[in-house]
């Protein structure tokens, strides 16, 4: 039936307009008395329809974008061991965290990025459908090897989700261990069909520092008005361990690449303010949250810009005032290596990592509760080397380790994800799943190689330290499920992939021209 009609004089009238608003007001109103008058819930329908709308309509990158910027700034309900949250919590939780929570509706079983993801998803569908499979005019596409990996990565995540199922695993159980990764590889597609070249990278980088700079000023709130300790709910003192959550030292190492990567090519004037006055703030509010897996993500970035830029002028001096003062530092690690003095922090820093004894003689229980869980891992997988246990299944709990009463989860959470994903889905699923960084990080270095202006030579090898930062997440905690993963490894993905075909470094049979644009600031670029 048709809501169109012709007036006189010719003129055409459609009825749907006024359809939609007549349906928008009855929900409204509805609403209102649901929620007795809850101004806020009487809102909430135009609200939807706006954001639907805008979704429909923007580019893929420009919604991504802006879920990014939320993403990685708001904290989440929980964070901070629930003792502080900042006024955008209910943003966050609204995005991480089931909506059933939010909405008493149980079939919501899934966060706010899973529903914003699909949707996207099914936009791109229908744009290729109705031939508009270039998002926006400029867009680049993605490497033939990287699309192979995510749809193997996402095929393998399904059979082995369907696998653990089927051997009796728990449904709900295999959709909590995979719908992180499986919305990182749906980003990571979205923004590699929807992404013009640097000149979108730029901006994203921004979207990057400004969500890591959020997350240090609110990590250093908390130590500046929360106390050391606090009382449990058994009434025992224990340290506050961290001040936003762990996943915020990957968005602090990725900001920090950011600005590091223009230092290497003959920086501006506003890169080298950008880089003296944000990075110290970012540094400060990673001491704040106090990861040590943190410092080692850092590392890798800054080693990564080094060993990928040897010609640098910053690099050339950087070793030739290491060589020098080499012979120092070697006393320094070998005297501080058995010292509890605090001149010999740095040092007591790195042993604590790589041995669970401290240098007075007590046992670091973090350090020892992470080699027993690896152990217990390793015995998980041996029955079961090629396929593993499916996911749905507990690991195995050869030897007890501390109690973990507060964390329900955890037999299904390993801290060591890649071991844990190793037990779960055995060579053949890991390989699958981490195709997809394999290839990014192979990409990533011959774009770098291959790179013609600084800005493509800037995002490949910030986009291997994004990833090298990853991996180890991934051995030193529970990062296969983290929140901003979802986004910074998503976009590390997708870049690595387009800059393989700008580059020339994978050959299509049209490559579009990529715009040279600084990563952050404008011009400068050598």
């Amino acid at each position: 039936m048709s809501t169109a009609a012709t007036l006189p004089g010719g003129m055409r009238f459609t009825a749907a307009p006024f359809v939609l608003a007549a349906m928008m007001a009855l929900t409204t109103v509805v609403t209102l008395i649901v929620s007795n008058g809850d101004p806020v819930a009487a809102v909430a329908p135009l609200g939807l329809a706006a954001l639907l709308w805008g979704v429909c309509v923007a580019p893929l990158r420009t919604s991504l974008g802006v879920a990014m910027l939320l993403g990685l700034a708001a904290d989440r309900p929980g964070d901070t061991d629930g003792l502080w949250s900042s006024p955008l919590a209910p943003l966050g939780g609204v995005l991480f965290h089931n909506l059933n929570h939010v909405v008493s509706v149980d079939a919501l079983k899934f966060s706010g990025v899973f529903a914003l993801v699909g949707l996207l998803l099914a936009v791109r569908v229908y744009r290729c459908l109705v031939g508009r499979a270039a998002d926006t005019p400029g867009s680049l596409p993605l490497a033939a090897p990287m699309r192979w990996a995510l749809g193997l990565a996402a095929l393998a995540l399904f059979a082995l989700a369907a696998f653990g199922v089927a051997r009796g695993g728990d449904l709900q159980a295999a959709k909590m261990q995979t719908q992180g990764y499986l919305q990182l590889l749906a980003v990571a597609y979205l923004f590699g069909v929807s992404l013009r070249g640097t000149v979108d990278y730029r901006w994203l980088g921004r979207v990057i520092v400004i969500g890591a700079a959020i997350k240090a000023a609110m990590a250093l709130w908390v130590r500046a008005t929360l106390p050391a300790q606090f009382p449990d709910r058994w009434g025992v003192m224990r340290d506050l361990e961290y001040a936003t959550n762990h996943g915020d030292s990957l968005v602090f190492a990725c900001a920090v690449a950011v600005l590091l990567g223009p230092l290497f090519h003959q920086p501006t004037r506003r890169q080298l303010w950008a880089f003296a006055l944000i990075v110290p703030f970012i540094i400060a509010g990673l001491i704040a949250n106090d990861r040590r897996i943190a410092w080692v993500q850092l590392g890798l970035v800054v080693a990564a810009f080094f060993l990928m830029n040897p010609a640098a002028a910053l690099s050339r001096r950087t070793a030739r005032a290491l060589v020098l003062v080499s012979p120092l530092l070697v006393a320094y690690v070998l005297v501080g290596w058995s010292s509890s003095a605090r001149i010999f922090g740095p040092v007591s820093f790195v042993r604590n990592i790589v041995q669970p004894e401290r240098s007075d003689g007590s046992l670091d229980r973090s350090t020892l509760f992470r080699d027993i869980e690896n152990f217990n891992l390793v015995q998980t997988f041996r029955p079961n080397p090629v396929l593993g246990t499916g996911f749905g299944h507990p690991f195995v709990q050869a030897v007890e380790g501390d109690s973990l009463a507060d964390f329900v989860d955890y037999e299904f959470l390993p801290h060591n994800s890649m071991l844990g994903v190793f037990a779960f889905t055995g060579a053949a699923g890991f390989t699958a799943l981490f195709s997809t960084l394999v290839v990014g990080m192979l990409l990533a270095a011959r774009a770098a190689a291959r790179a013609a202006t600084a800005d493509a030579a800037i995002a490949a090898v910030a986009v291997i330290g994004c990833l090298a930062s990853y991996i180890v997440h991934l051995w030193a905690d529970i990062g296969f499920t983290e929140a901003p993963t979802i986004f910074l490894v998503g976009l590390a993905l997708a870049i690595a992939g387009q800059l393989a075909v700008s580059t020339g470094e994978w050959r299509q049979t049209a490559p579009p021209a990529v715009k040279s644009l600084t990563v952050f600031g404008s011009g400068g670029a050598a």
